[in-house]
């Protein structure tokens, strides 16, 4: 957790002012959030590199367009002062920039499943330029049918777009760990399992790209009696 984050987290909240306060036994320290960064005065430009992005997810469900999240770029400066008692106050500001006077944004790779990429280039009093990640996962799925047979159960689920394959998890009833089998289809027969013993079944789609595996959340849980 970056110093941002922490004031973040340990601020209060008043509409668009962050307030926090805190001392030590030689200094008084205030921290403020402002906006409209764009109209305070600057003697040189910030690199926006050192900003936060505030407000940005790790992962979002793929929708079949482009994605491109809401979020905040948080910078800070601060300034000291002596209160002639052996106390220096100093006072952070913590400045909402704006998108378009002081940044740019721009977007890798954001429509399909996969890993994302956005991108701020600095503008007007920032230079420099900020790169962050987000995966965009595949959408949840849902049980259908699920139909018994002799040492056997047949699930099946509503298909999610994007390309993707299925992972099915199923156990016994009671028993803690899963079994785990995969289909290309909306289907599955799962076969050798215990004739009058109850099964829960669950699905999730993923996919692979680039050689890593993006999951979707998995489905809720289905019990039947097998044959």
């Amino acid at each position: 957790m970056n110093r941002i984050q922490a004031i973040i987290k340990k601020g209060i909240l008043v509409g668009t002012i962050l307030c926090l306060t805190f001392a030590t036994i030689a200094t008084q320290t205030m921290a403020v959030f402002t906006e409209n960064s764009a109209k305070q005065s600057r003697t040189t430009r910030q690199n926006i590199a050192d900003a936060y992005l505030s407000d940005l997810e790790s992962a979002y469900v793929y929708r079949g367009k482009a994605i491109k999240p809401d979020f905040q770029v948080i910078t800070e400066r601060s300034e000291e002062r002596d209160n002639g008692d052996g106390t220096i106050t100093v006072r952070t500001e913590y400045l909402i920039l704006q998108k378009g006077s002081d940044y740019s944004v721009t977007y890798k790779n954001n429509t399909k499943i996969g890993k994302a990429t956005v991108t701020i280039r600095g503008r007007g009093n920032y230079t420099g330029e900020q790169s962050a990640t987000y995966k965009i996962l595949p959408r949840s799925v849902t049980i259908k049918t699920l139909q018994s047979a002799k040492r056997a159960v047949t699930v099946r689920w509503g298909k999610a777009a994007g390309g993707c394959s299925y992972q099915i998890a199923y156990r016994q009833c009671g028993r803690k760990s899963w079994n785990y089998t995969t289909s290309k289809t909306t289907g599955k027969k799962i076969r050798c399992l215990q004739s009058g013993k109850r099964y829960s079944v669950k699905v999730r789609a993923y996919k692979k790209v680039g050689g890593k595996r993006y999951n979707g959340t998995w489905s809720g849980e289905k019990k039947i009696m097998v044959s």
